[in-house]
């Protein structure tokens, strides 16, 4: 192994521009999570119905609209088919931020209660925080939770 050449630097010729550019920005992309490690993000898709169970890959709530919920009830299965059962039982949540998923103008935030792991699901007493003013549509939504 000794006779290995030393790998360059970020930002060494070697490297050529395109790939500098995507290892300075892969490196500030992971700054920014260790930043902020108790951040998670999980796609979801939001549906009109107001009542529990949300099939999989559903987030629902208890309102017709979002300014007014107080419960949110999420699929312990997320819309890419991820598992997050084991997530949801390990973290204790503080804040949802939902947001449409093609318009980052469509959002809302939450404060977030203690929840209870029903079957397949989690659901969350929530308080309205703050919101955009323009509605998040029922499709596809990305879920940032604040633990």
């Amino acid at each position: 192994m000794s006779d290995m050449p030393p790998l360059p630097i970020i930002g060494d010729d070697p490297w050529g521009d395109t790939l500098n550019a995507y290892l300075s920005a892969l490196d500030a992309r992971v700054t920014a999570l260790e930043a902020d490690p108790n951040v998670a993000k999980r796609p979801y898709q939001f549906n009109s119905s107001t009542s529990t169970p949300p099939a999989s890959g559903q987030i629902r709530i208890n309102s017709s609209t979002l300014t007014s919920a107080t419960f949110i009830w999420i699929s312990d299965t997320n819309s890419d088919g991820g598992d997050n059962t084991a997530f949801w039982g390990a973290i204790t949540p503080k804040v949802f931020y939902l947001q449409d998923f093609d318009d980052h103008t469509k959002w809302v935030k939450w404060t977030v209660g203690t929840g209870v792991h029903q079957t397949g699901y989690e659901e969350f007493p929530v308080t309205l925080d703050d919101n955009s003013p323009v509605t998040v549509p029922y499709q596809k939504v990305g879920l940032t939770v604040f633990f």
